[in-house]
């Protein structure tokens, strides 16, 4: 499975970068990649601002190699993981449900 930044219209499309198409009458192969590319641009965003908001470390500038930069990610989000799974859903107060967007079932981004 290849590996592509996933980017906005601010970046040019490469072939390690992928942005949507262009247009609004687009063919629906270029419409449905569209809508998956935005799907997956929301839940990269929504991580980052709950790791953000949560963890003090993400809101400075991190002083450290990028190897040790992974393993404070990879901690955060097994803290993250395990606080979710251990609060009991809809009473969270680390993460609420609308602290974030969510997608309903008919596809509508709430």
């Amino acid at each position: 499975m290849p590996i592509w930044c996933v980017a906005d219209q601010a970046f040019p499309s490469s072939r390690l970068i992928r942005r949507a198409y262009a247009g609004h009458n687009l063919h629906e192969e270029k419409g449905v990649f569209n809508y998956r590319l935005s799907r997956a641009r929301r839940t990269i965003e929504n991580t980052f601002e709950i790791l953000s908001t949560r963890w003090q470390i993400f809101q400075m500038r991190l002083q450290a190699q990028p190897q040790v930069v992974e393993k404070y990610v990879r901690a955060c989000i097994c803290l993250h993981n395990f606080i979710m799974k251990t609060c009991t859903e809809g009473t969270s107060q680390y993460c609420p449900s609308s602290y974030v967007d969510r997608e309903e079932g008919n596809g509508a981004v709430l």
